[in-house]
């Protein structure tokens, strides 16, 4: 199991969480959030963040035990991102209530996308 899965996996339990249940929360399956757990997916940037923000963790803690060495973590400019850009964007309204939700947590925590490649 991979030092990210383990945390989430804590935290999920913890929580009272199945891995279906959790995996509805973020839009994903029950067994994609087991082949992060299980270490057999890392999972990505993306994916990583949304499990953050639905147990409460750091998302800074789960990408750097899942490898992401080389994101650089500090406060950048918030994301220009708004009601107004979203409607030009055909998605659903629920969607873009998450994007809104998520822009500011995304530019807060990474200013660099390069994942450590694995042996």
């Amino acid at each position: 199991m991979s030092e990210h899965g383990k945390l989430i996996r804590r935290t999920r339990e913890r929580k009272g969480l199945s891995q279906d249940a959790l995996g509805r929360l973020i839009g994903k399956t029950g067994s994609h959030i087991a082949r992060i757990e299980l270490g057999g997916q890392r999972g990505s940037l993306n994916v990583l963040i949304t499990i953050a923000k639905a147990l409460n963790l750091d998302p800074e803690l789960i990408i750097r035990k899942a490898g992401f060495e080389d994101i650089k973590f500090a406060p950048s400019k918030p994301l220009e991102l708004d009601i107004e850009t979203l409607e030009f964007i055909n998605l659903d309204a629920n969607v873009k209530k998450f994007l809104l939700e998520l822009a500011p947590i995304v530019t807060q925590y990474m200013v660099g996308l390069t994942p450590k490649k694995r042996d």
